[in-house]
């Protein structure tokens, strides 16, 4: 489970507060002003608790997170999915038809392959980038209702290609939700900024 450790929390003078943590493996920082002590506490806490609860959800490095279950049972069982997962199947969707398919959250198995945080990374042979391919393909992730399948073992889902872009978003928004006109969310160079 990933465990946010906020590395800095400044309240300067004037309303400009910032916050900086490591999360999703990077940096991240929030910046932001407001005139309440109360209220940017709020938004800071309700902002590290979601990032902490999307990356445990989401992230294929935790072996209990929802994307390492589907991981898990490819070519076995569907995993139940709700809420939030849903809205972000659906923003694969969309992303994926929108470029054609060239934005595709089940290429796992070519990031395996390559592995390029690997200490010696290697270029892979020709037939198992073949093999990895033929595992690869949105079209082939079967939904159905509340339930997503990999319908082969080796199949694999990563958000990586997203998931910060995704969790930028969702802070900016806490911090408006929260009154807040001035902030720079930053997470690992995935940029939002107002006012």
């Amino acid at each position: 489970m990933a465990q946010l450790e906020e590395i800095s929390h400044s309240d300067c003078r004037h309303g400009l507060f910032r916050v900086s943590f490591q999360a999703m493996g990077t940096s991240c920082e929030m910046i932001y002003a407001c005139g309440s002590a109360t209220v940017a506490d709020a938004f800071r806490e309700e902002a590290m608790n979601w990032v902490r609860n999307f990356e445990n959800r989401y992230s294929r490095y935790l072996p209990d997170s929802l994307i390492s279950r589907i991981n898990t049972q490819a070519g076995k069982d569907a995993v139940e999915v709700g809420g939030e997962d849903l809205r972000l199947l659906d923003f694969c969707d969309s992303l994926n038809f929108l470029t054609h398919g060239l934005f595709d959250p089940s290429t796992l198995p070519l990031s395996r392959l390559w592995d390029f945080k690997a200490k010696d990374p290697k270029i892979p042979e020709e037939e198992q980038i073949q093999e990895a391919l033929r595992l690869v393909g949105w079209k082939k992730v079967i939904r159905e209702s509340n339930r997503v399948f990999l319908p082969e073992a080796g199949m694999g889902l990563d958000f990586g290609g997203f998931g910060k872009e995704y969790a930028v978003d969702r802070v900016f928004e806490m911090a408006r939700g929260h009154g807040i006109e001035n902030a720079l969310v930053n997470f690992g160079g995935d940029v939002r900024a107002i006012g």
